[in-house]
């Protein structure tokens, strides 16, 4: 298990601890507290200006990486060879030597590696 996992069931835990401990009015005091806090002024600027700043971020970020992928794209795109693309080569079988072979369909054939081949499947 994670030591996240352990943070959270010990906080769990203590809470539970807690709450079991206090008496109702220490309950509510903190629950009053709490609803203070979030409902706060202070807090919701706070909220709004980060979400302000990662939104900015986020935005300027994925612009210099769509930029990035598309200069790498070029390098790649302008680094082929065409006129070595289109030439066989020896190192690759031709569609001729290939293991296994397209049949009409109905046919029923081997290859030369010995599979029986139907309907442009291999069966055996």
């Amino acid at each position: 298990m994670g030591s996240g996992k352990w943070f959270f069931l010990a906080g769990m835990g203590a809470g539970a601890f807690l709450a079991l401990r206090m008496n109702e009015r220490q309950i509510e005091g903190i629950k009053s507290f709490t609803s203070r806090i979030s409902q706060s002024e202070n807090l919701n600027e706070a909220r709004r200006i980060a979400e302000d700043k990662v939104t900015d971020t986020l935005r300027q970020q994925g612009s210099n990486l769509v930029d990035r992928l598309a200069d790498r794209l070029k390098e790649q795109i302008n680094s082929i060879d065409l006129n070595n693309f289109a030439k066989p080569d020896s190192s690759v079988s031709s569609a001729t030597d290939s293991s296994t072979t397209s049949t009409m369909k109905g046919d029923a054939s081997t290859d030369k590696d010995g599979h029986v081949i139907i309907d442009g499947k291999i069966v055996s």
